[in-house]
């Protein structure tokens, strides 16, 4: 009895038109997130923008920019998904990547995230550039004291890892201070 009256309580509280929205937003993700795939772009690379052909609240609409990351979101007659990377895209992409291989090498190197850390890198000129525009950002997402350009002295590091962005190497140092 005691489940009954719940089950009807809770019924009473059900919103099926945002039932349906979430819906809708759910199957616009999977295809975003297709058709990212196909193109070969990691949901880490930030887009431009997602044209959709479905009417949704604003808070929704940001969850779908957030999930699929897109810039923008703008009413269209069809779904489809602006691919084209400019080069601030594709900087943000880059500082993206930087920042996942930044925490990967706190949790190899056994760094709590209170630990202070000092992050080395050596990157090419034009990364170079994007991290120095971006040092503030990578500074406290990454919670370091500084982020500088290795150099070239030898130094211990409690972690190192290397990737490679768009066919330039890039090499990360941590170490705790």
């Amino acid at each position: 009895m005691i489940y009954k009256n719940l089950f009807f309580h809770l019924q009473d509280h059900i919103n099926l038109d945002l039932e349906k929205e979430m819906s809708q937003a759910r199957k616009i993700v999977e295809m975003v997130h297709g058709e990212r795939a196909r193109a070969g772009i990691r949901v880490r690379q930030p887009l431009g923008v997602l044209e959709i052909n479905v009417e949704l609240p604003e808070a929704l609409n940001k969850i779908i920019a957030e999930e699929v990351n897109v810039k923008k979101i703008k009413r269209g007659v069809k779904i489809a998904l602006d691919t084209k990377l400019t080069p601030k895209l594709k900087e943000e992409g880059f500082i993206n990547e930087f920042m996942r291989h930044a925490q990967d090498l706190r949790k190899s190197g056994g760094f709590m995230p209170k630990d202070k850390i000092m992050l080395r890198y050596s990157v090419g000129s034009s990364l170079r550039k994007a991290l120095y525009k971006w040092k503030d950002t990578v500074i406290k997402q990454s919670n370091a004291s500084d982020i500088v350009e290795a150099s070239g002295k030898k130094e211990v590091f409690k972690a190192e890892a290397e990737f490679e962005w768009e066919g330039k190497r890039v090499w990360l140092g941590i170490k705790k201070i």
